[in-house]
């Protein structure tokens, strides 16, 4: 990236996303590395709520306006990858790995959940 690019990395709390992050606080919100500026605030997302829920809406509006095309949600799950990958918790099990390790819960393979 040029120098003087801004990362944000929204997936640091979730294991990060791009390989040069490093999670940040809020007293030292970011660090420079390679000249480029790297964000990775914790949860940062919670911080701007209004924000979050209209990029998440309009994200999923295009999943749910194409739902009778892919035969309902759990097809949609078979089909698209980063549909599974979302998923938190599918029929009252906890289906994300890393969250499951962090608080002790039990983890459940979403694709053995599916069908």
């Amino acid at each position: 990236m040029k120098k003087g690019s801004v990362i944000i990395d929204i997936t640091i709390d979730n294991g990060k996303v791009i390989e040069t992050s490093e999670l940040t606080t809020m007293e030292d919100p970011y660090i420079i590395k390679h000249g480029v500026i790297h964000c990775g605030l914790p949860n940062l997302t919670s911080r701007m709520p209004r924000t979050t829920t209209k990029a998440i809406s309009n994200f999923f509006l295009s999943y749910i306006l194409n739902y009778d095309e892919e035969g309902g949600f759990e097809n949609m799950l078979v089909r698209k990858n980063e549909m599974k990958q979302s998923l938190y918790m599918y029929k009252g099990r906890h289906t994300k790995k890393i969250i499951c390790d962090r608080f002790g819960l039990t983890y459940h393979d979403i694709n053995l959940l599916i069908f």
